[in-house]
């Protein structure tokens, strides 16, 4: 899980990421990741990438 900053919208968030084909689900506040076996490094770097400011 990790918590979305105040300023931003945490749907707007999830769709962003969805945008990019990262699937993240939000729970109030947070998003929830589900990185698995399979997640590489690169998937994180995606998704770093892609978070909003």
């Amino acid at each position: 899980m990790a918590d979305v900053p105040s300023h931003l919208d945490v749907q707007h968030v999830v769709k962003t990421l969805a945008a990019h084909q990262i699937v993240v689900d939000s729970r109030g506040r947070s998003l929830r990741l589900s990185p698995g076996f399979s997640t590489s490094d690169g998937g994180i770097e995606r998704l770093a990438r892609a978070l909003p400011k």
